[in-house]
C-alpha cells in the first residue's frame, strides 16, 4: 500500500440494482466528500424503502479501502472503492498514447492492436 501522503486516492462509486445486483450508475471522483454525496443522492433517488447500513473497510494501516452500503436484509446497494494509482510501477511512453488519441476514430483500433502485439 502506498503512503497516503504521496499518492492521492481515486474514489469509484458504484450504485447497484438491489434485485439483480447489476451496476446501474458508476462515477469516479477525487474527493471522498463527492463520493459520499453522489452515493446518498443516488440511493435517495432510487426510492429504496428500507434503512441502509454502511460498512467501512480499512486496510491493516488504518487507511480507508472502501465503504459498502447494504439493506438490512444484506442486499448490496452501493460501493465506494478507494484506489491509489501508483504510476511509478510501469514506465510508459505517454507520447504513444497521445499520438493514438489524435488519430481519426477509424484508425484507433488498428493502432491499439499494433501497440498490444
Amino acid at each position: 500500500m502506498p503512503e497516503s501522503s504521496s499518492i492521492a486516492p481515486i474514489y469509484l462509486v458504484e450504485i447497484l440494482d438491489i434485485k439483480s445486483g447489476d451496476v446501474t450508475f458508476c462515477d469516479v471522483t477525487l474527493f471522498l466528500e463527492n463520493a459520499l454525496q453522489t452515493t446518498f443522492t443516488c440511493l435517495a433517488e432510487s426510492l429504496i424503502e428500507t434503512a441502509i447500513s454502511p460498512e467501512v473497510s480499512l486496510d491493516t494501516e488504518g487507511q480507508l479501502e472502501g465503504i459498502g452500503f447494504f439493506t438490512l436484509s444484506g442486499a448490496s446497494c452501493a460501493f465506494i472503492t478507494v484506489y491509489y494509482l501508483d504510476r511509478d510501477e510501469v514506465e510508459l511512453d505517454l507520447d504513444v498514447f497521445a499520438n493514438i488519441a489524435k488519430l481519426p476514430p477509424s484508425q484507433i483500433q488498428a493502432a491499439l492492436i499494433s501497440l498490444y502485439q
